[in-house]
């Protein structure tokens, strides 16, 4: 339960931080080049890092507690012998899953019951197995 509310934090934290920086360098430095003199840039680029630092400040932390939190849960379930096993039917997950996706807390079809639940369900690409997929590019070989 509780990584279903440290996710969502972390990845609102990670949305705050580069999603500001990337509208004031994208948006507003743009917008206030083409319309305002150097002194009054100045004054708003103040004003606006003045508002804005403090939620970036937040965000970091916010990062850094449940970065922290999500690891420690992690080796905490290996130090209690549970990581690999599927928080909703209680079977081992797959070996191949695990090394795809380390933090998964749920096996593929529970994982796929939970999405269907909770409204992030996304249909099967098709691709049941990747190593069907074959690559056409020189700097990508197959072994």
């Amino acid at each position: 339960m509780t990584l279903s509310i440290l996710n969502p934090v972390h990845i609102l934290s990670v949305v705050i931080w580069v999603g500001g920086m990337f509208f004031a360098y994208m948006a507003l430095r743009p917008a206030a080049i083409s319309t305002l003199e150097p002194p009054l840039r100045l004054q708003l680029w103040r004003q606006t890092f003045k508002h804005f630092f403090p939620w970036v400040w937040a965000a970091i932390i916010t990062l850094l507690v449940t970065g922290f939190w999500m690891m420690f849960d992690a080796l905490q379930k290996i130090k209690e012998g549970t990581y690999g096993i599927c928080e909703g039917c209680g079977e081992d997950i797959p070996e191949e899953r695990l090394c795809a996706i380390p933090w998964t807390r749920f096996c593929a079809k529970c994982a796929q019951e939970y999405e269907q639940m909770y409204g992030s369900y996304m249909e099967s690409s098709g691709f049941e197995n990747y190593s069907d997929l074959r690559f056409n590019r020189e700097d990508i070989t197959e072994e």
